[in-house]
């Protein structure tokens, strides 16, 4: 593999974990608008929200319809006021319906200037709650480039399989972004997956999670961010919390430097087995 370059210049990124907002777009947007500007004024960059975050996740298949939008729909008009007032960039997860009214568990990454850079559909669906309201997105995450960074984004049980953030990392990803609904009894994911996802890819990982009760579900919180040595820089435990780090382009080249595994592999001696 040809050597990768690094960015240059450090990365400021936050994180609300914060209670699910079901069914109330205009409750999760002023919300937004509070935690935009929080997070401005601290001088994040780069602010990372939950699974669905702007319309509730644990729905009914009536209740996803009427709450779901087109990814340039209202929701994102919205966002990208909030992104330009503010002078930063969001990831929010949303239900979205596409033209042939197909209803897909997404993301969008928004930039400083109110322009959508990323959009990415969960393409691993969780259990009966995913698939009886969803259709599974057809590809991974692109990698794109904000503020000399290159990122990439999974939502949640993407995250379990090791394949995803190996194929983000191997096509130049620095940093992933993981919105995500993590619900009890799983914590085990956030507290130790996550770090080892980081480390064995050499990505910093921001991982962001709800916490409190939506209907049946109990969210388990422990957000973090974690650097590319496995490193939690900022953790979060069971409250609604701002979390925010500095990420420095030193540490990306010196943990790949001393866990060069995405230089060491040996693709020919890995056979897909189905």
């Amino acid at each position: 593999m040809s050597k990768r370059t690094v960015s240059r210049n450090p990365l400021v990124i936050g994180q609300s974990q914060q209670l699910p907002c079901a069914l109330n777009k205009v409750a999760a947007i002023k919300h937004l608008g509070l935690i935009a500007k929080q997070a401005a004024d601290w001088g994040v960059q780069l602010l990372v929200l939950p699974e669905m975050s702007l319309t509730g996740y644990n729905l009914t298949v009536e209740e996803i319809n009427r709450v779901a939008e087109p990814r340039d729909g209202e929701l994102f008009n919205q966002v990208a006021k909030l992104c330009q007032q503010n002078n930063i960039a969001i990831v929010y997860g949303y239900a979205e319906i596409d033209e042939q009214q197909r209803l897909f568990n997404s993301i969008q990454l928004i930039n400083n200037e109110g322009n959508a850079c990323l959009h990415y559909r969960k393409t691993h669906l969780w259990g009966e709650l995913d698939r009886r309201l969803f259709t599974a997105g057809n590809a991974l995450s692109p990698v794109v480039e904000f503020a000399g960074w290159k990122i990439a984004a999974a939502i949640c049980y993407d995250v379990e399989f090791p394949e995803t953030l190996r194929t983000l990392a191997l096509d130049g990803a620095e940093v992933i972004v993981i919105p995500t609904g993590l619900m009890s009894p799983w914590t085990f994911v956030a507290q130790h997956m996550v770090p080892v996802r980081a480390a064995e890819n050499g990505v910093f990982i921001a991982y962001t999670n709800y916490c409190g009760d939506e209907r049946d579900l109990t969210y388990v919180g422990h957000s973090s961010i974690v650097d590319p040595a496995g490193a939690v820089l900022a953790g979060a435990k069971e409250q609604p919390v701002l979390l925010t780090a500095t990420l420095n382009p030193e540490s990306l080249e010196n943990a790949r430097n001393a866990l060069p595994y995405l230089d060491e592999r040996r693709p020919e001696l890995y056979v897909a087995r189905k």
